[in-house]
């Protein structure tokens, strides 16, 4: 969710490493393998877009960004990730909204 509601907030494509600084970690591996799953069929939320040098390694990377089915609210989570809310049962994420509504960051 941390890094969906980063990309929401900072619209645009963006490579992990950039996605990492902007959330504070100082590891790869705390983004890096959300990134991928975000990118499977199965999910979707995200998009391969672009690939790019990347300036610290010299290696070609790819850019992401949010998918349209993930705008659009049609991201649902694989059926043995269901998730609890209240007493009913939702397969759909829940996107943030926006920074300042309930007074926190990422509201839900």
């Amino acid at each position: 969710m941390m890094i969906l509601g980063w990309l929401l907030m900072n619209p645009g494509e963006w490579t992990v490493r950039q996605i990492k600084t902007g959330l504070g970690f100082e590891d790869m591996n705390t983004v890096a393998p959300r990134v991928c799953r975000l990118l499977k069929p199965e999910v979707q939320a995200l998009v391969e877009t672009d690939s790019v040098s990347c300036p610290v390694t010299g290696i070609a990377v790819r850019k992401v960004k949010l998918s349209g089915r993930f705008l659009s609210g049609a991201v649902v989570r694989p059926e043995k990730q269901r998730v609890n809310v209240g007493c009913e049962v939702k397969n759909h994420w829940k996107r943030p909204q926006r920074i300042g509504e309930h007074g926190t960051l990422f509201a839900m």
